[in-house]
């Protein structure tokens, strides 16, 4: 068909049908009027494939629609299977999702993002939600099986609020070596003060309530007398706080010493 024969539709040696344009920089073209469809099936009909001019496409498999092309955008039906997706600036590749450029965000509003297996984070996470957490089951970040494992520091800059036990450090003796009693306890408490108090504005600009009353001891006067439970504060360097629960021991053996003062004045009320 043509000026030159160059249009042709024909019946190959494999019995298929061929529809060819010879020509050296031709194309072909199949048109139909806006709204009209052009389907691709056996005996006439879609199933495999259907073009609407002026719409969109769908293509099929055993008659089923597949992928479909639609009004800002595409709907894939059942699954995507491929090497290496990039989609704006978010790649996919193999079990590995990052973002080429920027932040990666995953937001499922009204809803929730449900992990049920093992992720691998290898840069920040940051957590951003309405939810409130007033308990182990509500908040932003939820762990409701396996628990979580932390291998570095945690930093915390609310409240911790824990309904079981807070397990941590090692006291068994056979880890310990180089251990020293601590002497003069009780005149080493007597030198610690407790109070209560308020932060002041310093601390207000560090994240501290400075409408709440707090009971504590000066992390000054501690560190004279045993400086072992003594660190750097959380809200910076600059600042020093007190292991609360590494007073025991303190208080432990200033109690002994001064139980042996009531003992030895038994002993001289039982001599007279």
């Amino acid at each position: 068909m043509g000026s030159e024969h160059k249009y042709q539709i024909f019946e190959n040696a494999d019995g298929n049908g061929v529809i060819k344009h010879a020509g050296a920089n031709a194309g072909l073209g199949i048109g139909v009027k806006g709204g009209n469809t052009i389907s691709f099936g056996s005996n006439g009909t879609s199933d495999c494939a259907q073009f609407t001019a002026g719409a969109g496409c769908k293509l099929k498999f055993d008659t089923n629609t597949k992928l479909e092309t639609v009004d800002g955008g595409v709907t894939v039906t059942g699954t995507l299977t491929a090497s290496n997706i990039t989609v704006d600036q978010v790649q996919i590749n193999d079990k590995t999702v990052q973002a080429t450029s920027g932040d990666l965000v995953l937001t499922a509003p009204g809803g929730v993002i449900d992990i049920n297996d093992a992720v691998d984070i290898s840069d920040n996470l940051v957590v951003r939600a309405s939810a409130t957490s007033n308990s182990a089951d509500t908040g932003a970040l939820q762990v409701l099986n396996g628990g979580a494992g932390i291998k570095e520091d945690l930093f915390v800059g609310g409240q911790i609020r824990c309904s079981g036990d807070i397990t941590a450090f090692a006291s068994d003796e056979r880890l310990k070596t180089n251990i020293s009693p601590i002497t003069e306890a009780l005149s080493k408490v007597k030198s610690i003060d407790g109070f209560t108090y308020n932060f002041n504005d310093t601390a207000k600009e560090l994240g501290f309530d400075t409408e709440v009353d707090y009971a504590g001891v000066s992390a000054q006067k501690v560190q004279k007398v045993l400086p072992e439970v003594v660190r750097p504060a959380p809200s910076g360097d600059d600042y020093i706080t007190v292991q609360y629960e590494k007073l025991v021991p303190l208080l432990i053996e200033a109690i002994k010493e001064l139980s042996d003062k009531v003992d030895d004045l038994e002993q001289k009320l039982s001599d007279k």
